[in-house]
């Protein structure tokens, strides 16, 4: 993965900034690059990184009915795409009684 995001990285540890050059996991990305490292991750982390932006995107600008900002027009979308989002992760009982068994 470092040859394809490379570069130094500076996280905040116990409000110290520190730089981070080699790492096994990237657990720091920038929205601008999760597409592409999905991409490269495979799979459904495509499809399943789209829809959580669009997640992102939703939560700070809430309902968009025009699309101008978001692709989400109103909370029952929001919470279906949420619900597909946790589908891929978790099948409990707490996940079924709000969701459903979709």
């Amino acid at each position: 993965m470092k040859k394809h995001i490379p570069g130094v990285k500076m996280i905040s540890v116990g409000g110290e900034e520190l730089e981070v050059e080699e790492v096994d996991i990237i657990s720091i990305v920038p929205i601008s690059s999760m597409l592409r490292l999905a991409a490269l991750i495979g799979g459904e982390a495509v499809e399943t990184t789209a829809l959580a932006l669009q997640l992102h995107r939703y939560q700070h600008n809430g309902p968009d009915p025009e699309s101008y900002f978001s692709d989400i027009p109103d909370d029952k979308t929001a919470a279906t795409a949420i619900c597909r989002i946790v589908s891929k992760i978790v099948q409990d009982n707490y996940y079924k009684k709000i969701c459903g068994a979709a």
